[in-house]
């Protein structure tokens, strides 16, 4: 029984060096080992169940990076901008907030828009004469400025509808709802 005891003493208690020296000290093993259990009586005892180790968070700092490659392409008669080839510089919005970007879904085309003058919609500015209209003065959530003139709308009917001729990119966009269609990439 002697002998079992020294040999198993002689193992847990002895202590290796990198060159892989046996030291055949009792003193010597019991020391390594009391240090070995008192780091790891630390590390489970106090850092992990003591301190709550495991349950610790740390705020997140990252970046992200999001590049947009590619084309797309429309043919789109009934805008009347026919054929068209849309670059990145075309779909891609610069972001109105921090960490975010944007990608156009879904477009409203108003064909062969240049600066000019035009009428207002009817549904921002009405008229019956050149007066309902001062010059330079804008029209709230409309296009443009007012021109001071009182003009005939004939974009959509009914015919005869007056609205005051307006300083913008003209024609303007057309409140039509027969135009609005899904996002591109909507459902059907």
């Amino acid at each position: 029984m002697g002998a079992v005891c020294n040999k198993i003493s002689g193992v847990l208690l002895e202590y290796e060096t990198l060159k892989v020296v046996h030291i055949r000290s009792k003193k010597v093993g019991f020391i390594n080992r009391l240090i070995q259990l008192i780091v790891i009586c630390y590390v489970v005892g106090y850092a992990i169940v003591y301190q709550k180790g495991y349950q610790d968070t740390d705020v997140v700092t990252s970046g992200v990076t999001a590049k947009l490659k590619g084309v797309a392409f429309t043919n789109l008669t009934d805008a009347a901008i026919g054929e068209r080839i849309w670059d990145m510089a075309d779909y891609h919005i610069p972001p109105q907030q921090t960490s975010a970007f944007y990608v156009m879904t879904n477009m409203h085309i108003t064909a062969f828009q240049r600066n000019n003058t035009c009428a207002e919609k009817p549904s921002l500015k009405t008229c019956t004469s050149n007066a309902d209209c001062p010059v330079n003065t804008l029209v709230p959530n409309g296009d443009g400025m007012m021109t001071g003139n009182c003009i005939q709308y004939n974009n959509t009917p009914p015919a005869g509808r007056m609205s005051c001729e307006v300083i913008a990119w003209c024609p303007v966009e057309d409140e039509d709802p027969s135009r609005n269609r899904p996002a591109v990439l909507g459902e059907d």
